[in-house]
C-alpha cells in the first residue's frame, strides 16, 4: 500500500476575539476565504498563499492562555508553539511591525538552524515567528 499524499491544510487558533484577530491576520496579508457561523462557534479560514488559518470563537469562550510565558521560554513547552512567515527583507518586515502595526517585535537573531528570524505576538499573545531564508 502506497502512503497517502499528505499535504497541510490548515492550523486552527481558537480566539477570544474574533473580530481583532482576523483583523489582525489579515493585516498580515491573510485573505478570508470562507466563514461559518452556528449557535455554537463561528469559523473563518483565512489564506496566505497555500497556507490556511483557521479561526474558531466559540459562544461559550475559550479559556485564555494560561499564563504567557517568556519568548526563550515559550518553546520549552509541549505541543504546537508559533506559526512562522517568510519574508524577503526580514530588517523591513521588523519596521513594519514597528511602524504600521505598533507592535514590538523581539530583536533578529541567528538561529541554531542558521536562519534569522524575530518573534511577535497576535493581540491574543500567540507567537508568529518571522523568518528570512
Amino acid at each position: 500500500m502506497n502512503k497517502p499524499d499528505f499535504t497541510i491544510h490548515h492550523v486552527a487558533l481558537t480566539c477570544q476575539n474574533f473580530s481583532v484577530m482576523s483583523d489582525f491576520y489579515e493585516a498580515l496579508g491573510f485573505i478570508e476565504q470562507r466563514r461559518y457561523s452556528d449557535d455554537q462557534c463561528s469559523i473563518i479560514h483565512m489564506l496566505l498563499g497555500n497556507f490556511c488559518l483557521e479561526l474558531f470563537t466559540f459562544t461559550e469562550n475559550a479559556t485564555p492562555l494560561q499564563e504567557s510565558k517568556p519568548l526563550a521560554q515559550h518553546l520549552k513547552q509541549s505541543g504546537w508553539q508559533h506559526i512562522a512567515l517568510k519574508v524577503s527583507d526580514l530588517t523591513a518586515a521588523r519596521k513594519w511591525f514597528i511602524d504600521k502595526l505598533e507592535l514590538r517585535p523581539s530583536a533578529i537573531q541567528q538561529g541554531r538552524t542558521g536562519i534569522q528570524y524575530f518573534f511577535i505576538q497576535d493581540p491574543e499573545g500567540n507567537y508568529v515567528e518571522v523568518v528570512q531564508l
